[in-house]
């Protein structure tokens, strides 16, 4: 009898310090049984997200791990609606995680997007904020300081910055204002382009900047892709050297020159989405003349 309420004891203390921590679920690509997909999902899960989100305040859940009755997916969207966090892995580009980051998206709430090194996100998400890892023993040491400082940032904004939020933001502003009230804003907006562009100018023409040398490494279009998109950002790009190693890989090494500071978080994130990969890297100032 007392061994029972002992154990009865125990288990009201599990289940109100269940109750507190707070839900995050993990939308990641599963596949089936050993296969290599599966075994990539259950090494981050186990390796980084559930020990890290546990640190964190977080009761982790997974959608191939839910053991209760009833329809799954039914289950899955309400985690996704309800949970305080979403995780979504977008390696692999399933198109399950996809639609499952879309219902997350519609719902402003909080959500980190992770993917493995070389994956090239579609168009209408290669502006989000993506931790790109490697899935190695190094990589878990590496994903880990970026992870908690991209969960706490996004927890902290409350309705977050996505293609919806945007679209449904504009829309109800847009709706809400006078004709002659969106003209003022459209022309007060084209007044803030003007002087970003002037400050652009003015600082790509100053008599120092900030450059950076690298050696980098992939396919011809991926090479192409991450030097177009690097310009596209108002960065200066000289590619110094080309060499062609084996299976069409190309190694080059680029100097890129920014306005007052090279973002290196940033460069590190265009060369993720282009499938490209930082070999060396290495920071200095030029005194242009």
């Amino acid at each position: 009898m007392i061994k029972n309420k002992e154990d009865q004891s125990k288990s009201e203390i599990t289940s109100k310090a269940s109750s507190v921590l707070k839900k995050a679920f993990i939308v990641t690509p599963i596949g089936s049984g050993d296969s290599a997909t599966r075994r990539a999902a259950d090494g981050l899960i186990n390796s980084v997200l559930r020990p890290l989100l546990n640190d964190m305040g977080f009761e982790l859940v997974v959608a191939h791990e839910i053991s209760l009755t009833g329809s799954i997916t039914r289950q899955v969207l309400e985690y996704i609606l309800e949970s305080e966090l979403v995780i979504a892995n977008l390696s692999e580009l399933n198109p399950n995680v996809m639609y499952e980051l879309a219902v997350r998206h519609c719902t402003g709430k909080a959500v980190v997007t992770i993917a493995e090194e070389g994956t090239r996100l579609p168009f209408d998400i290669a502006d989000q904020r993506t931790i790109f890892y490697k899935n190695d023993m190094r990589g878990v040491f590496e994903l880990r300081p970026l992870l908690v400082e991209a969960i706490e940032e996004s927890i902290s904004r409350g309705e977050q910055d996505n293609p919806i939020t945007r679209v449904s933001n504009h829309r109800a502003l847009m709706e809400s204002l006078g004709q002659g009230d969106a003209k003022a804003i459209l022309i007060d907006r084209l007044d803030n382009i003007e002087g970003l562009l002037r400050g652009l100018t003015a600082a790509t023409n100053s008599p120092s900047e900030s450059s950076i040398a690298l050696v980098v490494s992939g396919d011809e279009e991926s090479m192409d892709g991450f030097i177009n998109t690097l310009a596209s950002f108002g960065r200066k790009v000289h590619v110094r050297k080309t060499l062609a190693s084996k299976g069409g890989v190309l190694e080059s090494t680029i100097n890129v020159t920014g306005a007052q500071k090279v973002d290196v978080q940033l460069l590190s994130d265009i060369a993720g989405k282009n499938g490209v990969t930082i070999r060396k890297l290495a920071t200095s100032v030029a005194h242009l003349n």
